[in-house]
């Protein structure tokens, strides 16, 4: 062939590359903006740190604890045990919302940036990395534009991580399980068909479970390691059903042949890829490991059982459509199962119906989706008490909401819809798509409208909360007494031994310490608390110095305090190194609080906090 007959196929060739090269910057970039923008949306309020009541103050003061108690010997160790809350007796803080890599991230810049809103920053970042994570991972087994799409899916149609934020941040900030879920059927699908494996992918496989690792652990990280464990379930049982490697000297042979040729291969990738699994090895797992070892120590089956919740199977079917879906409509009365939070259960029908289409389009490739399938079974018919399919694995041993498997939900799917064929194929495909496009649309929609009108971090911080934080700081004493304080658990530990009179209102408040500094009375543990934890306030009867239970009390939502013991509350009081008392008049009849300023003084500052209304401090006279 002369030179010149190759030349139209050169040309063609440099003209596929380069359109191939500019779709592909141009998804990236797209995906970039898309999600710094919306996540900047999203977050709401970048006036300072993230302040908004109840579980919403829980991760600055996480934040906090991890930079002030977090020491390389040389390996990270928390110190776990001490007086910082629940004063003056201390507790373990296992059962505190960790997360080790937005714990990382705010105590690299805290020290720097003590005011910043890291928490907001964090969660815009988790939003690009889940975007363009799964774009760039799944470009090199699909087109950009199915990558484009997959990517679209995964991150922005996961309604119900978009709605825990900013309550329950850790089930927002799924980027981690994210990509994990996408690597696990990549890994699957190239073995079951019979696709090489590098050593470089497998190195990548092991990091980004190495970094789900860093996620919130009960839940979130929960899912990675089961999928991974499927996964390599899976690959391995193919692989023995199919005769793989002989007998042992060969099958060793074997695989120190494929070491050395993909080292060979690629060695600068293979270092760099080890060096960061080692990097991020060292810097989760001892964490992980204590953070488990301290939990342990609990017997929760001597506990009175927590609340529950089932996920009904039958929520799957309910679309997001305006005027009908989860926020809008009682389904609740129909199916007989109540939901924490929009979304949960219910991916939409959008996701729904182009999984159920990819999967109908590739189902003699059915086996590529084993793993997946089997995930999604043992998270849809969960129960915790009655069918707990979950709890086969160890590490869902607190798993006690079924649904908060809907975070991985528009993974499995849009994981599947990759493979529903071009719309060019056919009129019936390209009407196909028109549908799905149209559900996207009308689903997409109609969730942003709804999440658009949160309001939970409304509240802004101005100069008179930070100059009162720093008043507080100042004065001598270790510790300052919330009043009414409040030491609950999320399965009502402290709660119903009349620790926490007000829990509506006073939560949080313990969660200030990370800005006043003072070790604190009461706190809030949102996953649990174990009665040996509160014992010491139970044999010394704090109770005594709390209002009765204050929660719409007589109407008004004001505590009466006749049932308070003042005396006890003052020899208490004189008997710790606290600076002061932090009251909150706005949830005390006036009587309780003229009784408070006579036994204790008057208020030398005051400011306004989410939910508790107005605090004023009170010095201790000394």
């Amino acid at each position: 062939m002369d030179e010149s007959s190759t030349l139209p196929h050169r040309a063609f060739l440099f003209f596929s590359s380069f359109r191939f090269r500019l779709s592909f910057t141009f998804y990236l970039v797209f995906l970039f903006l898309l999600a710094a923008i919306l996540g900047t949306y999203l977050a709401q309020n970048f006036s300072g740190p993230m302040i908004g009541g109840e579980d919403v103050d829980q991760y600055e003061f996480v934040g906090d604890f991890f930079y002030r108690n977090l020491h390389f010997t040389p390996l990270p160790q928390l110190d776990l045990n001490n007086t910082d809350v629940l004063y003056p007796y201390g507790t373990d803080h296992a059962f505190i919302p960790w997360s080790w890599e937005r714990d990382y991230f705010y105590a690299l810049f805290h020290g720097f940036f003590d005011h910043a809103p890291l928490l907001q920053i964090y969660y815009v970042i988790s939003l690009i990395i889940s975007a363009v994570g799964s774009f760039l991972l799944l470009h090199r087994s699909y087109s950009p534009s199915r990558s484009f799409a997959g990517a679209i899916m995964v991150t922005f149609f996961n309604f119900y991580a978009i709605f825990k934020y900013p309550v329950h941040l850790g089930y927002a900030t799924v980027q981690y399980t994210t990509l994990s879920l996408i690597v696990d059927f990549l890994l699957v699908k190239r073995f079951v068909l019979y696709k090489p494996l590098s050593l470089r992918f497998l190195l990548f496989w092991m990091l980004i479970h190495m970094l789900a690792l860093g996620q919130e652990p009960a839940y979130t990280t929960g899912y990675s390691l089961a999928s991974a464990f499927l996964s390599i379930m899976y690959v391995g049982s193919v692989a023995a059903y199919r005769g793989y490697g002989g007998e042992y000297p060969q099958l060793k042979n074997k695989i120190a042949d494929w070491l050395s040729t993909n080292y060979r291969a690629t060695p600068g990738s293979v270092a760099i890829l080890l060096g960061l699994l080692l990097l991020f090895a060292y810097l989760y797992v001892p964490l992980s490991v204590e953070i488990f070892l301290t939990a342990t120590k609990y017997n929760f089956k001597t506990m009175p059982p927590q609340q529950e919740i089932w996920s009904h199977p039958l929520r799957l079917l309910i679309p997001h459509f305006p005027g009908f879906n989860t926020f809008d409509f009682p389904f609740s009365p129909w199916i007989r199962n109540l939901y924490e939070t929009y979304s949960g259960g219910s991916p939409g029908w959008f996701i729904l119906l182009a999984g159920i289409t990819g999967f109908w389009y590739a189902r003699k490739q059915y086996t590529i989706f084993v793993p997946l399938l089997v995930l999604f079974t043992l998270c849809l018919f969960y129960h915790p008490t009655h069918i707990p399919t979950l709890k086969l694995f160890p590490w869902f041993i607190y798993h006690r909401n079924g649904e908060r498997s809907t975070m991985i939900y528009p993974v499995i799917f849009g994981l599947m819809a990759l493979h529903i064929p071009s719309p060019f194929r056919s009129g019936l495909h390209s009407s196909l798509l028109a549908v799905l496009a149209l559900l996207a649309g009308m689903e997409a929609f109609t969730a942003y409208r709804i999440r658009s009108d949160s309001t939970v971090l409304s509240f802004k911080v101005d100069d008179t909360f930070y100059n009162y934080m720093d008043l507080v700081r100042q004065q001598p004493g270790e510790a300052v007494l919330d009043w009414p304080f409040c030491i609950v658990g999320g399965n009502g530990t402290g709660q119903n031994q009349g620790l926490c009179p007000y829990y509506s209102k006073t939560a949080s408040v313990s969660t200030y310490r990370r800005y006043h500094g003072k070790k604190t009375v009461g706190h809030y543990y949102g996953g649990r608390l174990h009665i040996d934890q509160i014992q010491s306030f139970l044999v010394a009867d704090w109770a005594r110095v709390l209002p009765g239970n204050c929660e719409n009390a007589a109407g008004t939502g004001l505590c009466n305090c006749q049932s308070v013991d003042w005396a006890y509350l003052t020899k208490l009081y004189r008997r710790y190194d606290f600076a002061g008392i932090n009251l909150y008049p706005d949830l005390l009849e006036p009587a309780c609080v003229q009784e408070v300023y006579a036994r204790f003084g008057q208020p030398i500052a005051e400011t306004q906090v989410p939910k508790a209304g107005r605090v004023q401090f009170i010095p201790r006279k000394r």
